[in-house]
């Protein structure tokens, strides 16, 4: 059995104490890779270096749209930052970007800075060639019509939607698009996505924890870790009806091609 944590942010503050240990239980676990990703310049740095240093992680590096508070110039400046970073071998994506419009209903503005900036981000995927973790919420509907404007033009799309949380319609508009789609240990206490799994193909469908956060059942109220992708494995498999073992091994043959690892 192998799995592999497509997403988690193990360069947060909750691992300060025991990375170590945590890396050693998800390796027990089956879990042989794993891809810590960083929001900001800062989070991408430490991300890149914990790659860097343990064999199994893998890191994905980019601006988070929740994040883009600076003058436009300075979020410019971190994105020749975060494209120098990519260029480094451990650097398997370009993520989380994308969409974040929660609190934002009325403010046109601060969307319209999001959809430039991952735009922009789409571009510095396609120049270095790695593929995009997309963060999408409450914005499925602008992000669908951005991805299909950028493949009409030409652009090459290659990735993810990170915790999808869309409609079986929006989920059909983006694997037509090319994503892949990837699920949290949500799915192991909410039934709101059952039918988005079994409609989806195992081929197109990737595992991930959103370590420290999204505990899956059993370990719901405790920090969330990438052992516990074993849940969400499990669960994948009850609700495509197919085995256990079918279902990690290609959950994980479709990590390994998506980024390369």
């Amino acid at each position: 059995m192998r799995l592999i944590d497509t997403h988690c942010h193990l360069e947060m503050e909750e691992f300060y104490g025991d990375l170590g240990a945590v890396i050693e239980r998800a390796d027990k676990n089956g879990v042989e890779k794993i891809i810590t990703v960083g929001c900001s310049v800062e989070e991408s740095h430490k991300s890149l270096a914990l790659a860097q240093k343990h064999e199994s992680v893998y890191a994905a590096i980019g601006l988070h749209p929740g994040g883009l508070t600076k003058k436009i110039e300075n979020i410019l400046d971190d994105l020749e930052k975060i494209e120098e970073l990519a260029k480094e071998e451990k650097v398997v994506a370009i993520g989380e970007i994308g969409l974040e419009y929660r609190g934002l209903e009325s403010d046109d503005d601060s969307k319209q800075k999001q959809k430039e900036i991952f735009l922009r981000q789409l571009s510095m995927a396609e120049r270095l060639k790695k593929p995009v973790m997309i963060h999408c919420r409450g914005a499925y509907e602008d992000l669908i019509k951005i991805l299909a404007g950028y493949k009409n033009e030409g652009g090459i799309i290659s990735g993810v939607v990170h915790c999808f949380s869309g409609r079986l319609s929006q989920a059909k508009k983006l694997l037509e698009l090319g994503l892949h789609l990837s699920f949290t240990g949500i799915i192991t206490y909410a039934r709101d996505y059952d039918t988005v799994i079994k409609e989806t193909l195992l081929e197109k469908i990737l595992l991930e924890t959103d370590a420290p956060y999204l505990s899956p059942v059993p370990y719901r109220g405790q920090r969330n870790e990438p052992a516990y992708i074993l849940e969400i494995a499990k669960r994948i498999a009850e609700i495509k009806g197919v085995s256990f073992e079918e279902a990690a091994e290609k959950t994980t043959e479709n990590a390994q091609s998506l980024f390369n690892i």
